[in-house]
């Protein structure tokens, strides 16, 4: 009984570390993302004039 209890608490635990890196991986990938998109955005300006 004791062992079930003990698998249910680690089970619990381990989405919300998941949940936690998958949310700083998400903001590093937007952080990337968003400065790519502001790369390109300032070279076709300047390809333009």
């Amino acid at each position: 009984m004791s062992e079930h209890a003990i698998n249910k608490k680690s089970n619990e635990n381990a989405p919300k570390y998941i949940l936690m890196e998958s949310d700083s991986a998400n903001i590093i990938i937007s952080i990337v993302i968003l400065f790519v998109f502001q790369t390109l955005l300032v070279a076709l300006i300047s390809s333009l004039y």
